[in-house]
């Protein structure tokens, strides 16, 4: 009597390891290129739009400044995937800038990060991103405490650990 094969010797079980050898991979990449470890490393994930964003004045402001006091360079577009407001810029004295509401799950990743320093909490961060000019986006990281400020507003990827915020026109 012949011997009887295991289950993973015989073409169907190949045929099953080889698959999920495939999703197990196609996964772990796809893992790697969400969180920003491979891929486009801050650069928008899908195409860049021109788009009127809702009403600013809806928005809840923890924080305001003055447009003298904080100018941001020109007008940024809206990112297609995220529909976020865009910054503008100052048309003349008296305009308020705020931050936009604690983006809480969410990181800022990469983009142009110009300056980073330990924070007591990510509503401290957003306040040292509000008065610092260069500062159109942050993102802390709530387990380190740690604030990161960029100069370019950076793609939303979604990471438990940090808190991110922007700077708009009120």
């Amino acid at each position: 009597m012949p011997e009887r094969k295991s289950f993973w010797e015989t073409l169907p079980g190949v045929l099953t390891a080889i698959g999920g050898t495939i999703v197990a991979i196609a996964t772990l990449l796809t893992a790697l290129y969400t969180t920003g470890v491979i891929g486009n490393r801050g650069q928008p994930v899908s195409p860049v739009v021109f788009q009127s964003p809702s009403p600013v004045s809806t928005m809840p402001a923890t924080s305001t400044v003055k447009a003298e006091d904080s100018p941001v360079p020109s007008r940024e577009p809206t990112h297609a995937a995220t529909r976020e407001p865009a910054p503008a810029t100052p048309e003349g004295p008296g305009e308020v800038y705020v931050m936009s509401p604690l983006e809480m799950g969410i990181d800022r990743y990469g983009g142009e990060d110009y300056s980073d320093f330990a924070s007591p909490s990510a509503q401290a961060c957003s306040d040292s991103c509000l008065k610092d000019p260069k500062c159109k986006a942050f993102a802390f990281n709530l387990n380190a405490n740690q604030c990161w400020l960029k100069s370019n507003i950076p793609r939303r990827v979604e990471n438990s650990g940090f808190a991110s915020g922007v700077k708009i026109l009120k």
